[in-house]
């Protein structure tokens, strides 16, 4: 994989190791930050669909570490040379209360990777996650 495609992201959010994997490793979680709608089981070797700003995908999870790590691939519905791996990390921060998530997208095949579109949906994606902790937060 060639790292200079890479898009990497990291974002400080308070919330326990189980409220935050609720948020990254469940079709309902997927759905308040992450995409449009989810139809998917978030086990190893599950596969399903999400739909991203109109743009229909297949998702295959590769690895799952509950509360702590979660590799998924995914690839445009009609255009499967866009794989692209993603792993979304969780790790406590000294305190305790408090989490960092590390967001990390590679493409598979470089040469189908769009690297300014992915880094601005991850920015997206990221001030979503953040929308989505505080939103719970309050309720």
């Amino acid at each position: 994989m060639n790292d200079d495609v890479c898009v990497e992201r990291e974002i400080e959010l308070e919330g326990s190791a189980a409220e935050l994997w609720e948020l990254v490793a469940t079709a309902d979680g997927w759905r308040q930050w992450l995409v449009d709608d989810a139809a998917i089981e978030i086990e190893v070797g599950g596969v399903g669909e999400v739909v991203d700003d109109t743009v229909h995908r297949h998702v295959r999870v590769v690895q799952v570490e509950p509360e702590r790590s979660l590799t998924f691939h995914w690839w445009e519905h009609d255009d499967p040379s866009s794989v692209s791996e993603v792993v979304i990390g969780l790790v406590g921060l000294p305190g305790g209360g408090c989490h960092r998530v590390h967001i990390v997208e590679r493409p598979l095949q470089p040469l189908a990777f769009a690297r300014s579109t992915q880094q601005s949906m991850w920015e997206v994606r990221a001030c979503l996650l953040a929308l989505s902790v505080h939103a719970r937060a309050r309720v």
